[in-house]
């Protein structure tokens, strides 16, 4: 997951977040052997959120297979005024020596997607 997690990293891009039911992969219908996992997810880079500011990913029901299908909807209308994409944050990055400037990057592309959002 580390090779993974970086190289996300290094082409910017973040999980698109999702509606719908919080996995994407389920084991076992019984309550005391069910495995349930979000394996599958959408990403993108701050220049795909300018081009589709009102997207939706929405994890869809598969009655036939044990992997829910997920769908990406670029005309989905505005629902909240929080488009933020969702990201998680990683203790040991304070200690890298560009967190500071990676930082002041993200901010600043998130204050641009905002205002670009539409009324």
């Amino acid at each position: 997951m580390g090779v993974f997690r970086e190289a996300l990293e290094t082409c910017d891009l973040v999980d698109l977040g999702y509606h719908g039911r919080w996995y994407t992969w389920e084991r076992e219908n019984f309550p005391t052997n069910n495995i349930r996992k979000r394996l599958d997810m959408g990403v993108a880079n701050p220049s795909w959120y300018n081009l589709f500011p009102n997207y939706r990913l929405t994890h869809l029901d598969s009655p036939c297979s044990d992997h829910c299908p997920i769908l990406l909807d670029t005309k989905a209308m505005a629902i909240s005024s929080n488009k933020a994409p969702k990201t998680k944050f990683e203790t040991a990055w304070l200690l890298a020596d560009y967190c500071e400037r990676e930082v002041k990057s993200l901010w600043e592309a998130t204050t641009h997607l905002q205002i670009l959002e539409p009324l």
